[in-house]
């Protein structure tokens, strides 16, 4: 009920023009409203190139539970439209990760935020990350990350990291509590801090910001 209620308030707001679908990216609905205008050969480099960056990006290269057909024919269709090298993906996730690699404590908090979860009763400190390699990097920096979070006034934390390269997400958690709400929530076995999501995963339950 409270999941319900929380759409149909975010429907109201958005307006009636509001396109929600059931596709792995919010790019599938903009190429496909390019089509449905004809304008599809009239799409702008720089556009056809965000576009096809983020309908990887946010599929997790295809891989996450969410995405669609509709989002594979959309990738394949406006990739004619591009004017990207074979190696676009690595080179982009490697100039995205210097901040990473430079300050990666800092990079992680600076893209954190507290939820409220009505499905696990709980008030989240989440962060999150997407980087190209993510078992790498969880490796390297596990015991920094943790240390940070666990000095934090909430002891409710998680991150989770979106690994492109290998098409998941991982979640990182020190409170036992929580990642058996987790576990329980979307079906996942922490191994330890880390529980890794796979494409068969159920997504997260969906929060309530504050």
């Amino acid at each position: 009920m409270t999941t319900t209620l929380v759409l149909k308030k975010n429907w109201l707001y958005l307006g009636p023009n509001a396109i929600i679908e059931p596709v792995g990216a919010c790019a599938t609905l903009i190429w496909e409203e390019f089509q449905k205008s004809g304008l599809s050969d009239k799409i702008s480099v720089v556009s056809a190139n965000l576009i096809y960056t983020v309908l990887q990006i946010h599929t997790l290269n295809f891989n996450a539970p969410a995405t669609s057909d509709r989002d594979r024919k959309a990738f394949a269709q406006i990739k004619k439209y591009t004017r990207l090298p074979s190696d676009w993906f690595e080179t982009y996730y490697a100039q995205h990760e210097s901040d990473y690699v430079r300050d990666p404590v800092g990079a992680v908090n600076s893209d954190s935020k507290l939820a409220y979860f009505p499905n696990l009763d709980l008030e989240l400190n989440i962060a999150q990350a997407e980087l190209w390699n993510g078992s790498e990097f969880i490796q390297k920096y596990e015991i920094p990350i943790k240390q940070f979070f666990d000095k934090q006034n909430h002891p409710y934390w998680f991150l989770t990291l979106a690994s492109i390269k290998e098409g998941k997400n991982y979640l990182l958690s020190t409170n036992d509590k929580l990642k058996l709400a987790l576990a329980k929530a979307v079906g996942i076995e922490f191994k330890g801090d880390i529980g890794p999501l796979n494409s068969k995963t159920i997504p997260l339950p969906e929060p309530i910001s504050r």
